[in-house]
């Protein structure tokens, strides 16, 4: 059988090719309690500070670095977590195709093209991503919820076709953002949001932050150096923002306030709280009111990918060599299998084989089935034995205040659930 993925092939790789350079990683134990999460930091690190798909390969047993030659020039060490990585070239390099050849070097192909679709869709004035390596969603808001909006995305994720060579996984992501910035703060309600994400519309370009507390200095205060000269944030803004300036940022007024956020470094900065919009997760209390929302049926996720494919991906220019990517998904083959049988009580067996007193006659009636036999008196559970001894296990101080009314009050509903649930599969109401 044949089925549809969301994976769709990338044309024209046979001319595309790149070179990479291996470093040496030195001073970080293999096998120790921080290796492997501080490669992750070394590669995150790297190719945040460079712009650049640096990535591990492993030779003879040895992780290597590996950075495309025309990078910039590496820091000799690099200081992660307890350990300071010590980069040392080796004078190799590797010369990358794109080919079915070497599938040991996968990971580093898949890295690279990974690295600059996902630069491509960043320069689209039409879309924003939170941050580095998360999806893409479109600057105009798809619904109003409330005082919610909610933003339609998407994932792009390089992989292995299922039809052989390489291909990009796309998937669906919605956000939902409120749609009027931080309001002017005091500081218990700046504090009070500590943590919480929001959404930095910093002109043209947007972004998530994280807040971790309000400025003392209004935004047309001098307050940021640049150029070795302070400026204020506003002046920060107009300097670094492309032109024209956007309204939200020439509309600024000097004595609105600011909140701290950090980079993905140590380095703090400050946003305007009128360019800041709280992010409103689902789980919380406004959000959840609209978690419905955030859910995308089957019957509109495949139309939806297949137009995004269109839009933004059908042609992609990378080192004067025109890459595309097929608006048709692949497909894989798969062999169709059978939920398994279920024996109950009384040597009662569920199938969907059709050889069984109980068969069922499609897949949708296997659950309905599966609650009918646990209910009925003929089958029920296979094993019927009393429940383990259960425990519950409390502070001393819950103990000593309101333990004993606490535990007479569970211990009733304890009693009055099990005989229901005894009467629901027995039929009888003696427990």
């Amino acid at each position: 059988m044949s089925v549809e993925t969301n994976c769709f092939r990338i044309d024209g790789l046979d001319a595309l090719s790149t070179t990479y350079r291996l470093y040496q990683i030195a001073g970080l134990c293999r096998g120790g309690q921080d290796y492997y999460s501080n490669l992750q930091r070394l590669v995150r690190q790297l190719s945040f500070g460079m712009k650049a798909p640096v990535t591990t390969h492993d030779v003879g047993g040895e992780t290597f670095l590996v950075v495309p030659t025309e990078s910039e020039v590496l820091p000799d060490h690099v200081m992660l977590v307890r350990a300071v990585a010590a980069l040392r070239d080796t004078g190799n390099t590797i010369e990358l195709d794109f080919t079915d050849a070497h599938p040991e070097f996968n990971p580093v192909r898949l890295r690279f093209l990974q690295f600059i679709f996902q630069g491509e869709l960043w320069k689209d004035s039409r879309l924003w991503q939170p941050g580095a390596g998360q999806p893409f969603f479109f600057k105009r808001p798809e619904k109003q919820l409330g005082g919610i909006d909610l933003y339609e995305g998407f994932a792009v994720r390089a992989a292995l076709h299922p039809e052989g060579g390489f291909g990009l996984v796309i998937d669906l992501r919605r956000k939902l953002v409120s749609r009027s910035p931080l309001p002017t703060p005091r500081r218990e309600q700046i504090n009070a949001l500590k943590g919480r994400s929001c959404v930095y519309k910093m002109g043209h370009n947007w972004f998530e932050v994280a807040l971790t507390g309000l400025s003392d200095l209004s935004i047309g205060t001098p307050s940021i150096p640049l150029d070795g000269a302070p400026v204020s944030l506003i002046d920060y803004l107009h300097r670094k923002s492309r032109k024209p300036v956007p309204a939200s940022i020439a509309n600024l007024s000097p004595d609105g306030a600011a909140i701290y956020y950090r980079t993905n470094g140590p380095e703090q900065r400050s946003a305007p709280t009128a360019l800041c919009y709280l992010i409103e997760d689902t789980h919380g209390r406004e959000g959840a009111r609209y978690q419905r929302e955030t859910v995308i049926e089957p019957c509109d996720r495949h139309p939806q990918i297949n137009r995004l494919v269109k839009m933004f991906l059908r042609q992609v220019p990378v080192r004067n060599v025109a890459l595309s990517v097929s608006d048709q998904a692949g497909r894989t083959r798969t062999k169709p299998f059978s939920p398994p049988n279920l024996r109950f009580g009384n040597n009662i067996t569920l199938s969907l084989k059709g050889n069984e007193p109980n068969a069922c006659a499609t897949i949708k009636d296997y659950g309905r089935s599966r609650l009918t036999c646990l209910k009925d008196e003929k089958a029920g559970f296979f094993e019927q034995s009393l429940l383990d001894r259960q425990y519950l296990v409390w502070p001393r101080s819950v103990e000593n205040s309101y333990g004993s009314q606490f535990l007479k009050k569970q211990f009733h509903n304890l009693i009055y659930h099990e005989a229901s649930f005894w009467y629901a599969i027995n039929g009888s109401k003696e427990a």
